[in-house]
């Protein structure tokens, strides 16, 4: 509170060095045009004086980090009450925040306030663009969609309410998604289906267009498999 009066001190000291009236509070801007200012005092006292007016309001305020944040989040479109398209729990976000800037004094703590606020919003718009993502890989037409612009189209018919960027997003999420997590399955199952496919006689170029592999890989799960056979029987001989 030292700090901040110190700092509105000051402002009075050089207001009027420039000649301007000072008062206390603000009045009443019921009808009166206003706009706000964002930036130093210094710049703000040079277009007060280039405007020719002759007198100013000074109030002082501490920060109050709990409204604050609710006013970042609820111009992100976050409600904290009834339904949110975005699939974060607004309250859980909002108790996450002050969390990071808690040990910020108040009149200190506005920068720092905003940069971990816009990081949490961030962190959440992904998480929500995540889960869309991993919701468009499990579509059962997925696998169809080969090309960046076939899944970017996809997105756009599975979630018409995002943004043309969003879809983009969305795409090249659900493209790594899959591969990270799920090709690796598909991919398994594919080289059992091969094997079990040549086993059972159909020929290593008919599994390839069955199972939409290259034939060269259908020949290397037919030879691991006879190689891990050859093993198997060795070692019963042993045994």
């Amino acid at each position: 509170m030292d700090d901040l009066t110190d700092i509105v001190k000051a402002i009075e000291n050089s207001a009027k060095e420039r000649g301007f009236l000072i008062y206390p509070d603000l009045p009443n801007l019921s009808h009166v045009p206003v706009a706000s200012w964002q930036g130093d005092w210094q710049s703000f006292l040079d277009f007060a004086s280039q405007a020719k007016v002759d007198m100013l309001y000074l109030r002082k305020e501490c920060l109050n980090m709990e409204r604050s944040v609710q006013s970042i989040m609820t111009q992100a479109g976050f409600r904290f009450s009834g339904y949110n398209s975005n699939r974060v729990d607004a309250e859980a976000l909002f108790n996450r925040i002050l969390e990071h800037v808690g040990k910020f004094k108040a009149h200190d703590g506005k920068k720092e306030l905003d940069r971990q606020a816009q990081a949490a919003l961030a962190d959440a718009e992904h998480q929500r663009l995540h889960a869309l993502a991993d919701q468009m890989v499990q579509n059962e037409r997925f696998t169809e969609a080969k090309s960046e612009a076939k899944r970017s189209y996809m997105a756009s018919q599975l979630f018409p309410a995002e943004s043309h960027e969003n879809h983009i997003l969305i795409a090249e999420l659900a493209f790594v998604i899959h591969w990270w997590h799920y090709e690796p399955d598909e991919r398994a199952a594919k080289m059992q289906k091969a094997k079990e496919l040549y086993s059972q006689g159909v020929s290593p170029k008919y599994v390839a267009g069955l199972l939409q592999m290259p034939e060269a890989q259908v020949m290397l799960c037919i030879t691991t498999s006879r190689k891990d056979a050859k093993a198997n029987t060795q070692g019963e001989m042993e045994l």
